[in-house]
């Protein structure tokens, strides 16, 4: 029983933990891709500039 109770209270004190992980993970994914646009963006603004 008393195993049980810790083990839950581990999880309880551990989730917003995984929570913020996958936050950042979602929150650098999008910054990846906007980066990836934008790159994309310059090099064909310098592709009609030539």
């Amino acid at each position: 029983m008393k195993t049980s109770f810790k083990l839950m209270a581990l999880f309880i004190l551990a989730l917003p933990v995984f929570a913020h992980a996958s936050d950042g993970a979602e929150a650098l994914q999008r910054f990846k891709e906007r980066n990836k646009a934008m790159f994309e963006q310059q090099a064909k603004d310098i592709e009609k500039r030539k």
